[in-house]
């Protein structure tokens, strides 16, 4: 994760990863758990990180050439 999109989303994933109670936590980690609950699918199996290995390297590429 560090290496494809930087160490302040690794970060993020990270704590976003920490039992609730081990706050107190950020706007960032907050509106990310935020954004996963809202995403949750009945059902749907969106695979492992590495099956996303290729759209996240798209947007890693795509971030540094907006820099």
């Amino acid at each position: 994760m560090r290496s494809l999109l930087g160490e302040r989303v690794a970060r993020l994933v990270r704590l976003h990863a920490a039992p609730w109670d081990d706050g107190p936590f950020d706007d960032d980690v907050l509106s990310l758990r935020q954004a996963d609950e809202a995403g949750k699918v009945a059902g749907l199996n969106a695979g492992v990180l590495e099956d996303w290995r290729t759209v996240l390297e798209l947007v890693a590429a795509r971030a540094t050439v907006r820099r």
